[in-house]
């Protein structure tokens, strides 16, 4: 993956910067420039140019993979990382700041639309998350502690207990009941997901 990078290679202030459909990021030299003169590492690499008007999922996954291969490479975990984008790398910088665990919290796709508030907070379920922290971060998005030392992967599933759920039932595979720590039954919703 070609990259262009200005700025001091040490810094631990990271912009990572997704450009739009065209994909070269030289056409927003100007901003990344002046970026870069104010102490900025930035790191913004080059796509492919989307083929049509309207982008495959692959396409769009690639440059997410991109952008985390591009911070990877280029920023240190103590860096405070900023992704900036335009049009559409605007949307891939979203996602990247949704799905990249750089700090003590783990953003995951599990908001207030996911969940009834009506209760208790989730609970992280899933090992090595079981002693961590929920708390809503969003319509669409919640935050979970992340243990010290914990790597954590774009796509890692992590399973939370729900305080209460029939105002969000749709948004559910299965019901697990549950009596103490153990799982006696699972019961499929037959309508999972019938409502989009």
């Amino acid at each position: 993956m070609k990259l262009l990078t200005l700025g001091p290679a040490l810094s631990t202030r990271v912009v990572v910067f997704a450009a739009g459909a065209g994909g070269d990021p030289g056409r927003h030299l100007p901003l990344l420039e002046a970026l870069a003169d104010n102490g900025c590492r930035v790191v913004a690499p080059c796509f492919r140019r989307f083929d049509t008007p309207r982008p495959s999922t692959v396409e769009l996954v690639s440059r997410l993979r991109d952008l985390i291969e591009a911070l990877e490479r280029e920023a240190s975990p103590e860096a405070e990382v900023t992704a900036i984008g335009h049009s559409i790398g605007g949307w891939a910088a979203l996602c990247l700041a949704g799905a990249t665990p750089y700090g003590p919290i783990v953003t995951i796709d599990a908001g207030l639309k996911a969940f009834a508030t009506d209760g208790p907070a989730p609970r992280p379920a899933t090992a090595p998350f079981s002693d961590s922290t929920y708390a809503f971060f969003g319509d669409e998005h919640g935050a979970i502690t992340r243990p010290p030392g914990t790597e954590v992967r774009l796509a890692d599933r992590i399973e939370l207990v729900t305080p209460h759920c029939d105002p969000t039932v749709d948004r559910y595979d299965d019901y697990h009941v549950v009596h103490g720590d153990t799982v006696v039954a699972i019961i499929p919703i037959d309508a999972a997901r019938a409502s989009r």
